[in-house]
């Protein structure tokens, strides 16, 4: 939104470290109509976090590494639980990992051809992410669908379930004294990388943080080379002492050979962004997304109509500044 109102000036990417590395979606972040107007500063990924306990109960011993694993463990941990038991609790308006699906597929929210976007949720990709995510929600979700993805860690330190598919920090919420309903559970999570269908791993989406320049500073060089200071590899190195991830591939290097880091460092390499379009804030603002995925999950509409609607009402505000 900032970008879009021309709030922040043009910077130029060759004056900061490892730009070229810059992680894909916080390169995405910054980018507006193809030019640069920030700087990424670090970022946190989303991991699929599991009880082992339950898994070895279900004969599993070994975190998935494929889409086959994941879903034959899950299978096994579904049955062995009972249909009041989540193997995957998965709430279906949240959208981060919905899209994760549909980026996996190859399919994509828009597309920008100039300075015109257009939804894409409908295209024969999108559909088939959003098809296998319906198939996860039918087969591991049976919690409430249409709850919102907000009190997942509470939900899942109750002990309903088995799986998520969330930010790092999640599955330490859950484990929290206050949160932790089973016992011990903090020992009992395993965290590992979510395969996709697709036989790669799953896309994630990026929270994190830029630094950008007001266009109206009146000291835009001295700015910029703070931002280079602070965003630099001893920054860097900082920022992820703290338990962040850099912001580009070449210090996320290390991290994926620390097996303390390695999960959250590996997912983070596959990431995807939402479209930087005018109008984005509108389409969030009028929840279209998750709008969509509860008429997915419910049945209301079936994947194809759901996603037509979907384009439909993000068209009217996409390119709206």
């Amino acid at each position: 939104g900032y970008m879009a109102k021309g709030a922040f000036a043009e910077v130029d990417p060759a004056k900061f470290e490892n730009s070229d590395k810059w992680l894909d979606a916080l390169k995405e972040s910054v980018t507006y109509n193809g030019k640069t107007y920030g700087v990424p500063y670090y970022a946190g990924g989303r991991i699929g976090t599991w009880r082992k306990d339950v898994a070895a109960e279900a004969g599993v011993t070994t975190a998935p590494k494929t889409w086959a694993e994941l879903t034959a463990a899950l299978d096994k941990i579904q049955a062995k639980k009972g249909e009041k038991f989540s193997a995957w609790y998965q709430p279906a308006p949240d959208w981060y990992a919905a899209m994760s699906f549909v980026f996996d597929a190859g399919g994509s929210i828009a597309e920008q051809d100039g300075e015109t976007w257009k939804a894409n949720l409908s295209s024969p990709e999108s559909v088939k992410g959003l098809t296998e995510y319906k198939k996860v929600l039918d087969a591991y979700m049976h919690g409430d669908k249409t709850k919102d993805e907000a009190d997942r860690p509470v939900v899942f330190g109750q002990g309903n379930a088995a799986t998520v598919f969330a930010a790092a920090w999640e599955g330490a919420t859950a484990a929290d004294p206050k949160n932790d309903k089973v016992g011990g559970l903090k020992d009992k999570l395993e965290n590992f990388v979510m395969p996709g269908p697709s036989g790669k791993n799953l896309p994630v989406f990026l929270g994190g943080s830029d630094l950008a320049v007001p266009v109206k500073s009146k000291s835009q060089d001295v700015a910029a080379e703070w931002i280079a200071a602070f965003t630099g590899p001893q920054g860097q190195k900082g920022l992820v002492a703290k338990g962040n991830l850099p912001n580009n591939k070449a210090d996320l290097a290390p991290l994926k050979a620390d097996p303390a880091t390695a999960v959250p460092a590996t997912a983070a390499e596959s990431s995807w962004f939402v479209p930087t379009a005018p109008g984005w804030g509108q389409v969030e603002k009028g929840q279209i997304l998750k709008t969509m995925l509860v008429e997915i999950a419910n049945g209301k509409k079936s994947v194809e109509a759901a996603a037509k609607d979907a384009d439909a009402a993000i068209d009217k505000v996409i390119n709206t500044k």
